[in-house]
């Protein structure tokens, strides 16, 4: 195995850096399988993926960084029956996935697993496992991801308040994104260019069962609860949402400046009255510039 220092051509393959002083693993290069690459590999170094399947369970225990040299081309498929595909526990520094492609198998208990660590998940596709992703008094970033046929909900986050961006929720199941235990603030969305899209067939897009309020604002929601919050002024009790409505003792969920969904996303219902005034100032213009020629 060569040890490099990770070079900004690399970083600007996975469209954003990932390590500055670590090695470069190749698999298979290098290693034959991504177990094996962990096994040789130390803190901050980089481990990239060539396009393929590997059937494996993998097990992270340092700050590592594991990517596909082809987005979505590298393909973990979980092989243990109710155990994660990738399971990162005790890692206090930086742990990247990006690019990949995890698939549980229908399988898997979760696709990615964090416990105690802190987790950067970026542009990669989580499907078939029972939970997509579950953060356990974890902190980092879930952003730029696409959920998938996830039987039992896409991100559940225990104690654990980690950025919430990007992310294209498409499995259709009881519970997107599902928050538990008195420390979990996490953001969903929260400013302009980072909100979430969800798609249909949810029962229930967000279950806040903290005490913590949360920041939802800038999603794009589905069509039904984009219906139901143009039909009423924030704050209401929104179905697709659970949270301090439904229970007083839970935080409620801030879901201002939705993406409408009846406008394709492209008009934020705030901003309705603005174009209107808009419309309005011109008509008032044209009629007057043509009265003036008159």
């Amino acid at each position: 195995m060569s040890r490099i220092l990770v070079a900004a051509v690399v970083g600007s393959a996975l469209s954003g850096p990932v390590s500055l002083n670590g090695a470069t693993i190749a698999v298979p290069g290098d290693f034959p399988t991504i177990s094996e690459a962990l096994g040789g590999a130390a803190p901050g170094d980089t481990i990239a993926l060539e396009p393929g399947v590997y059937p494996e369970n993998l097990v992270i225990t340092q700050a590592v960084h594991i990517f596909s040299k082809t987005a979505g081309a590298g393909e973990i498929v979980g092989q243990v029956f109710e155990k994660p595909v990738i399971r990162i526990e005790g890692v206090r520094e930086l742990c990247t996935l990006r690019g990949l492609k995890i698939n549980g198998n229908r399988r898997s208990a979760a696709g990615v697993e964090v416990v105690n660590s802190r987790l950067e998940l970026v542009g990669t596709e989580i499907l078939r496992t029972s939970v997509g992703v579950f953060f356990r008094q974890s902190e980092g970033r879930i952003a730029d991801n696409i959920f998938r046929g996830n039987g039992g909900g896409d991100v559940r986050l225990f104690g654990s308040s980690p950025l919430v961006a990007g992310n294209r929720f498409e499995s259709g199941c009881s519970t997107a994104i599902q928050i538990m235990g008195k420390k979990s603030q996490p953001v969903i969305g929260g400013s302009r260019g980072n909100g979430n899209a969800f798609g249909p067939g949810y029962e229930t897009l967000v279950v806040n069962e903290s005490k913590n309020e949360i920041n939802a604002r800038h999603n794009r929601w589905n069509w039904s609860a984009t219906v139901s919050m143009n039909a009423e002024d924030y704050p209401a009790n929104i179905r697709a949402i659970y949270d301090g409505f439904d229970d007083g003792g839970y935080g409620k969920v801030d879901y201002r400046n939705w993406v409408d969904g009846e406008s394709g996303g492209k008009i934020r219902r705030v901003a309705i009255p603005v174009v209107i005034a808009v419309l309005i100032v011109l008509v008032i213009v044209v009629r007057l510039r043509a009265g003036a020629r008159a």
